[in-house]
C-alpha cells in the first residue's frame, strides 16, 4: 500500500514460527530453566524467546500480526516505511493499512476453517497458518476462528531497546546497590528495560511516572513524598528504594519471584484473585489458565519479557555489535546546613542551575519557580568534578587540601584561589564544598 501523496510504504510478508532459533547465550538459560534467581519454566521458553527476538531483530518498523496466546507464532510481518510520528494523517493511514493486514490473516484462517488442506494451497499466507495450526485440527476442530478472534499486532522494539539499554548504565550501579541493600536479586535492575525504557523522566496515560513507572497511589505507601513542589517518583534513587519495598512485599506474599514480578504490573490484588481463583501459587498454571478481565496481553507477558530483558542485558555486545553504554551518574551528596531557597542552593555551591536540575529530578519545575524554601538537613546532590568549572567537591574525614589537589590533578593553590574560605585558613571540615576547577583550566582568576 501506498498513502496518496505520502511516501509511506506498508509491505506484509509471511510470517515465521520463532522458536528453535536460540542464540548460545540464550540455550544456555534454557538449559538451566532459570536466569539467574529467576525461573524460566520449559513452557516459557518459545514465548521468552519471541521477546528476545522482538528487543533485539525486530525494529520499530516492522509490525509483527501474532497469536495472542502464543506470540512466538508470528502469522505476518508487516514493514512500514515513512512513517511521520508527527504527522496524524500518516498514522491514520497506517491504522488503516495495518488493519487491512489483520482482516488478510483472519480470511485465509476462514478459508482454512471452511475448507482444510484444500485452501492450504490458495497463498503462501494459507500454507504457513496451515504448517502452523493444521495439525491441532484434529483434536481442536474450532482452531482456526479461535485464532482469528485472538491475533495482536506487537511492534519490533530493537532500536528504542539498544537505547533504554544505553541510559540504563548511567543508572546501573545505584540501582542494584540499593536493590542488594534490601534483600533483592540484582537481576531485578533490568526491570525497569520493559517499565520505563529506563527513562527516569517517563509517564503513561494512566498516572504512572519515572524510572520504575510507580503510580502514586503506590508510591505514598512505600513512602514518598508526591505533592505540588517534590515528586519522588521521579528521582531513579528514590523510586529504587520504593520498587524494592514493593518486590519485597510481593515475594514475601507469593512465595516465588514470577508472581512478584507479575503482580507489579498487574497488582497485589490482581494476582490475589488469579491465586485464589486457580487454588494455586504454581505460575505456570496461572499463566497458562487464569482468564481474569484485566489479565490481558500485557500482564500475561510481563514475567517473560522480564526474563528476556535480563538475557538480553546480560550480553548487549552480542546482540547489538559495537554497543556503547552511557557513563556512570556520578555525584556527591551536600546537606542543607540551613533553610533555604531552592534556587539559593546552587547559587551558594557555585553549580549551574542546569545541573543542579539534573541531578534532583525530585523537585518539581514550579518548586524553582517559587525559589520554594528547603527545610534545613534536606540532602540534595551535585554533580563531582568533571570537565566544567563548575563542579563541587564535598570534603570527607581525613582529606587534606593537598589530598583533593592530587585527587583532581589540580594545584592546590589552584584550589586555594577558587576558594575564598580557604584564604585565611587550609583547615578543612568535613562537608565543606569545595569548587574544583577543570585540570588545566586558567586559575589566573576566580570566576
Amino acid at each position: 500500500m501506498r498513502s496518496h501523496g505520502r511516501k509511506l510504504w506498508v509491505h506484509g510478508i509471511v510470517g515465521a514460527l520463532l522458536w528453535g532459533a536460540w542464540g548460545a547465550s540464550t540455550c544456555l538459560y534454557a538449559q538451566a530453566q532459570s536466569v539467574g534467581p529467576f525461573p524460566l519454566p520449559p513452557e516459557l521458553e518459545p514465548t521468552v524467546q519471541f521477546w528476545v527476538q522482538v528487543f533485539t531483530q525486530y525494529s520499530g518498523r516492522q509490525a509483527l500480526i501474532v497469536d495472542a496466546d502464543a506470540p512466538h507464532r508470528v502469522l505476518r510481518i508487516v514493514v512500514v516505511e515513512g512513517v511521520d510520528p508527527m504527522d496524524e494523517a500518516t498514522q491514520r493511514a497506517v491504522r488503516s493499512a495495518l488493519e487491512e493486514q489483520v482482516r488478510q490473516v483472519q480470511a485465509a484462517l476462514d478459508d482454512l476453517d471452511g475448507r482444510g488442506a484444500e485452501a492450504a494451497e490458495q497463498s503462501p499466507q494459507h500454507r504457513w497458518l496451515w504448517q502452523v495450526y493444521g495439525p491441532e485440527r484434529a483434536h481442536r476442530p474450532s482452531v482456526f476462528q479461535e485464532t482469528r478472534n485472538r491475533l495482536r499486532i506487537q511492534w519490533g522494539h530493537k532500536e528504542k531497546f539498544q537505547q533504554a539499554l544505553q541510559r540504563m548504565y548511567r543508572f546501573l550501579p545505584h540501582v542494584r546497590a540499593i536493590l542488594v541493600a534490601e534483600g533483592l536479586p540484582p537481576e531485578v535492575a533490568y526491570l525497569p528495560l520493559i517499565e520505563s525504557g529506563y527513562n527516569p523522566y517517563a509517564a503513561s496515560f494512566a498516572g504512572a511516572r519515572g524510572l520504575w513507572q510507580l503510580m502514586p497511589t503506590a508510591a505514598r505507601k512505600m513512602g514518598l513524598t508526591l505533592d505540588t513542589w517534590v515528586d519522588q517518583r521521579l528521582d531513579p534513587l528514590y523510586a529504587t528504594v520504593a520498587a524494592a519495598r514493593y518486590l519485597k512485599q510481593a515475594y514475601q506474599e507469593f512465595g516465588n519471584w514470577p508472581l512478584a514480578i507479575t503482580s507489579y504490573n498487574h497488582g497485589l490484588e490482581g494476582v490475589r484473585r488469579a491465586v485464589r481463583e486457580l487454588g494455586t501459587t504454581d505460575y505456570v498454571r496461572v499463566w497458562r489458565e487464569y482468564r481474569g478481565p484485566l489479565f490481558g496481553f500485557a500482564s500475561r507477558n510481563f514475567y517473560p519479557e522480564f526474563l528476556a530483558a535480563i538475557i538480553v542485558a546480560g550480553s548487549p555486545e552480542r546482540y547489538f555489535p559495537g554497543f556503547q553504554a552511557d557513563g556512570v551518574w556520578e555525584f556527591a551528596t551536600y546537606v542543607v546546613p540551613q533553610e533555604m531557597g531552592l534556587r539559593d542552593i546552587p547559587e551558594r555551591l557555585g553549580v549551574s542551575l542546569t545541573a543542579f536540575i539534573q541531578h534532583n529530578p525530585q523537585f518539581l519545575l514550579p518548586a524553582y519557580f517559587r525559589n520554594v524554601r528547603v527545610s534545613a538537613g534536606t540532602s540534595v546532590r551535585i554533580p563531582l568534578a568533571s570537565s566544567t568549572d563548575t563542579a563541587v567537591h564535598v570534603v570527607r574525614p581525613g582529606e587534606t587540601l593537598a589530598s583533593i589537589a592530587r585527587l583532581y590533578g589540580v594545584r592546590a593553590d589552584a584550589l586555594r584561589q577558587w576558594n575564598p574560605a580557604l584564604w585565611a585558613s587550609d583547615r578543612l571540615r568535613p562537608g565543606t564544598v569545595l569548587r574544583i576547577p577543570a585540570a588545566g583550566s586558567d586559575v589566573g582568576s576566580t570566576p
